[in-house]
């Protein structure tokens, strides 16, 4: 029995901390009793969790929705897509599901200095008098 999540990022769009994978359970605890396989790929990573006793998985996890959570850092100027699918293998039967995809633009934040929240009147340059 295997979960097979693959993140592909064909832009180079983010940085992935191959240390950060982690599975948790419905309560937020380290779902234990797997072997982790970590594949980096031209396009992305590929993560592979397995276990030898799939009856066992099953009954401490049946029915709960795991969650694989791990770092990402977006790259300077990156903008593209990032997709990511997970196949469930279970005893020789795959499930795949859906394909997410987050797409990343590239943002060029600006500071700028306004009288009051909401303004879009740039006091930049300008001397502020100070109130009491």
């Amino acid at each position: 029995m295997s979960f097979t999540d693959t993140m592909t990022d064909d832009n180079n769009v983010v940085t992935i901390d191959p240390n950060s994978f982690t599975l948790y359970d419905e309560n937020g605890n380290i779902v234990s009793g797997l072997t982790k396989e970590i594949t980096q790929l031209d396009d992305g990573y590929q993560i592979k969790y397995s276990t030898k006793d799939g009856k066992g998985f099953i009954r401490q996890y049946g029915g709960q929705i795991l969650k694989l959570k791990y770092q990402a850092k977006v790259n300077d100027d990156a903008s593209g897509t990032v997709k990511n699918t997970i196949v469930q293998n279970n005893f020789g039967v795959e499930y795949a599901g859906n394909t997410t995809s987050v797409n990343v633009v590239e943002t060029h934040p600006k500071k700028d200095i306004v009288a009051e929240i909401g303004s879009n009147d740039s006091l930049d340059g300008q001397t502020i008098p100070l109130t009491a």
